[in-house]
């Protein structure tokens, strides 16, 4: 991930409301300082997403799709285009209870928002806020849910908190070392 100031702008997707805004809240507030950020829910989940890009043939602008979807994101975007954005970041649950859940959507989801500069950087989401043992990108950590839990008889989900992966991805090891040991310093 490009080293990023505190001056660029950066959009968040986030598919809800409540839980997705208090852990970039929480980000903001421990790891990226000043406000640089600007927040916008989709509220709806992922597959939703995927079946409206998929529509449009993946050619859209993320901002233009926000403003379209409620008058709240209108009026939060009202000032801005993809430009003005240094990075996109969306924030989804994986939703495997979900009646449009499909694997090679998600995987396709995935391989698309794969560059934050570009198309956005997609990550799946729960509610844990912990920090990982180890550097994975969300496509090869969702391909080894599919192979070690997913495709099973008895299928179960086990996500890894896709903000704690971010906090890593954006400040990369030695940097989240140092703003985490700063935290608890305080």
């Amino acid at each position: 991930m490009p080293s990023m100031s505190n001056s660029e702008l950066h959009l968040f997707v986030l598919e809800g409301v409540r839980a997705e805004s208090i852990y970039v809240d929480k980000l903001e507030q421990h790891f990226l300082g000043k406000r640089i950020s600007v927040k916008c829910v989709y509220e709806a989940e992922i597959y939703q997403l995927y079946k409206q890009l998929k529509a449009e043939d993946f050619a859209y602008d993320m901002v233009d799709l926000l403003k379209e979807r409620s008058e709240d994101n209108a009026a939060i975007l009202h000032e801005y285009n993809r430009d003005s954005f240094a990075s996109v970041y969306l924030f989804f649950d994986y939703d495997a209870h979900s009646t449009m859940a499909d694997d090679g959507k998600l995987q396709e989801m995935l391989d698309y928002f794969d560059n934050e500069t570009e198309n956005g950087m997609n990550y799946l989401v729960n509610d844990v806020y912990d920090l990982p043992k180890q550097i994975e990108s969300q496509s090869n950590i969702f391909k080894k849910q599919l192979e070690k839990h997913i495709t099973h008889k008895c299928p179960e989900v086990a996500v890894l908190s896709a903000f704690p992966i971010y906090a890593l991805d954006y400040y990369g090891v030695e940097g989240l070392k140092r703003k985490l040991e700063e935290s608890y310093e305080n």
